[in-house]
């Protein structure tokens, strides 16, 4: 039963794993797509992510990776992402977070896995600043960004029109939703998210504007979704009352 290469794809990193065990995981998991998760409940030390960043950035590993989570850490987070510079051909979850509450603004990383991840479908990032090219995300099934610098209107609008299948929608910003060009020259037509689940939309008060809220309430005019799916808001410190939803 041990030799069955399914069993040795699932990798499940803690602070204390053992290097010497990547020679075995490696032969024994043959060629299989690998789910790699980084325990957030670790103690890692700086040398110990430095070594794992390493090794998973490694092409013969970082190109058979399929699912990648890394929990919310507090250092290294920009040497992790320059680090997973070549192409992710078989990724389809990605879940990467900063956790720097209340420090300067979120890290901008412009090189992320050369931008190409075709297969892709579930995203969620924290605390990170990456750029939103539609082209380079496209037909999510869930998208969800937290903590970081405010795309432009119509980026996130093309992104969304891009992932006609979107099932889990997040956004939550530190900076204000602006818009590259006037909000009437945007595409008219809805963008039909006929398969969404659950939309949340809020802010971060510890960057936020108080009085520009409610900019992301725009991405609800340009949208339509079920009648059934849920709408989370959580907006802290608001000055300006909410507008009416049910005119969206």
């Amino acid at each position: 039963m041990l030799s069955t290469p399914r069993l040795w794809t699932y990798w499940w990193f803690e602070e204390s794993w053992n290097p010497d065990m990547l020679a075995t995981f490696l032969q024994r998991s043959k060629s299989m797509t690998l789910h790699v998760i980084l325990d957030k409940r670790s103690r890692w030390t700086a040398r110990k992510l430095r070594q794992t960043i390493h090794m998973l950035a490694r092409p013969e590993i970082s190109k058979r990776i399929e699912e990648l989570y890394v929990p919310p850490l507090n250092t290294e987070i920009g040497e992790w992402c320059r680090s997973f510079i070549a192409p992710e051909p078989l990724m389809r979850k990605l879940n990467v977070e900063h956790d720097d509450i209340g420090g300067p603004t979120p890290p901008t990383i412009t090189t992320f896995f050369s931008g190409h991840m075709p297969m892709l479908e579930e995203i969620t990032i924290g605390g990170i600043s990456v750029p939103w090219q539609h082209d380079t995300f496209k037909n999510l099934t869930r998208l969800e960004l937290r903590r970081q610098v405010a795309p432009s209107l119509d980026a996130i609008l093309e992104l969304l029109r891009a992932s006609p299948n979107l099932e889990v929608l997040t956004l939550k910003f530190i900076s204000e939703l602006t818009s590259r060009v006037p909000s009437d020259t945007l595409r008219p037509s809805k963008i039909h998210l006929n398969h969404l689940k659950r939309i949340t939309l809020g802010s971060h008060p510890e960057h936020y504007r108080r009085n520009s809220d409610h900019d992301l309430f725009l991405i609800l005019d340009h949208v339509s979704f079920p009648d059934t799916t849920p709408i989370r808001m959580e907006f802290v410190n608001s000055a300006a009352p909410f507008r009416d939803l049910t005119h969206s």
